[in-house]
């Protein structure tokens, strides 16, 4: 990317940083030696932790935090490796990662929360279910990755390679890959400042990181999920991320599920759509 884009994509960055206006305070836990960088803002109950996904941070959730916030209290986590958290050399495991957000969920003091997940942070809120079973209230799944792995021999070596082939491309070139791999997933129109945004966020996450939970994401042993009872809100769009019997899929892995089909939008669908997100979150959670 030149620079002069970058420097255009920076500055869209921080106007939106700025407009962000919601009271919240910032704080860090303590993990494995390392520090995790989490916010905490508004009050009530159920709490919401949410979890960004790969390659960004906490700040995708700027359009939906201060509607949110008025009625529940929420911990914004950047996980480890991504935004203000440190970024250790260590591998980027779902476990490591879920114990990087354990971290901050104990450190806020939140008991029982809701984990609402974007993306890989969907596959990381399951995995902290799984690791501390009852001490997570419901899980909300925004375009949550959890890939269905063909059990056919012929079809899960396709999978395989193809997954093999777009890690090595981000691994000879990170930047040079993840702009069109992003622009592929914002949708049939987004609006330039959304596309700003994600740009500008993707491109400057820790490429070391990024190659790292992409390999974890690639091992199809990752992908053996075994069914949880944790109420569960899937959120997804209709697009070639959510391939046909995807959703039975998700009914395998949570049978207590409610789904929310979303049409004519891209993966940050939140941001895109904020009323509309926050709507349906407060539905599920008054139930």
């Amino acid at each position: 990317m030149k620079p002069a884009m970058r420097t255009l994509l920076n500055l869209a960055a921080v106007f939106l940083l700025l407009a962000w206006a919601a009271p919240a305070t910032a704080e860090f836990a303590d993990y494995q030696g390392s520090k995790v960088y989490y916010q905490v803002m508004g009050q009530g109950e159920p709490a919401l932790v949410l979890i960004h996904g790969w390659a960004c941070d906490h700040t995708i959730w700027r359009l939906n935090a201060p509607g949110l916030a008025r009625k529940h209290k929420l911990v914004l986590v950047d996980m480890p490796g991504h935004g203000q958290s440190d970024k250790p050399r260590v591998a980027y495991t779902f476990d490591f990662l879920a114990g990087g957000v354990e971290s901050a969920i104990k450190a806020s003091g939140v008991k029982k929360p809701v984990l609402a997940g974007h993306s890989l942070g969907a596959t990381i809120g399951r995995r902290v279910i799984v690791r501390q079973p009852g001490a997570v209230a419901g899980l909300i799944s925004v375009d949550g990755a959890f890939v269905d792995v063909p059990q056919d021999a012929e079809a899960r070596a396709a999978w395989e390679k193809q997954s093999a082939e777009r890690l090595a491309g981000f691994e000879k070139n990170f930047r040079t890959a993840m702009q069109p791999f992003v622009e592929s997933m914002l949708g049939p129109a987004p609006k330039p400042e959304l596309r700003n945004i994600v740009l500008a966020m993707t491109l400057s996450a820790d490429a070391r990181v990024a190659i790292s939970e992409g390999r974890a994401m690639s091992d199809p042993h990752n992908w053996r999920l075994e069914p949880i009872e944790t109420p569960t809100l899937a959120m997804y769009v209709a697009s070639q991320f959510a391939p046909p019997g995807f959703v039975e899929h998700l009914k395998k892995l949570f049978p207590n599920l409610v789904c929310r089909r979303w049409e004519k939008v891209g993966h940050f669908f939140m941001m895109e759509q904020p009323d509309k997100f926050n709507a349906q979150v407060e539905e599920f959670l008054a139930k």
